[in-house]
């Protein structure tokens, strides 16, 4: 019954020490987030949530856009959601582009690659 209890307040004091030590990864994370919501997006930018976003105003291929993001510390936006994926129309269509409607109400389309649109940066 002594080990038993020694090895349940082993236990104890390990899930502690790995407590105390989530504790303070929280701490650095969210000073961190605070941070980056309190830093101003630079001239041109656009904030939305912790990120911000560049909407280019010249046309160019996926692999070119691509580029223009990087130099600008940044990387194209990454649609994560598989319900806001479009369709892949013919199977070589893997580059997405925004239809505008009335009202100014863009929905998702995919479009090949090496077509010309705008593009936008996400940093």
């Amino acid at each position: 019954m002594h080990s038993s209890y020694n090895s349940l307040q082993n236990e104890k004091e390990e899930l502690q020490n790995k407590y105390n030590s989530l504790v303070k990864v929280k701490d650095v994370l969210e000073k961190d987030i605070n941070k980056v919501r309190g830093k101003p997006c630079e001239r041109g930018w656009i904030r939305c949530h912790i990120s911000c976003y560049f909407v280019s105003t010249s046309k160019r291929n996926w692999a070119s856009g691509r580029q223009d993001c990087i130099a600008r510390g940044a990387d194209l936006v990454i649609i994560d959601s598989r319900d806001e994926q479009p369709n892949n129309f013919g199977g070589n269509e893997h580059c997405g582009e925004t239809w505008q409607r009335s009202l100014g109400i863009g929905v998702w389309n995919d479009d090949e690659c090496a077509n010309l649109q705008h593009f936008i940066c996400e940093k």
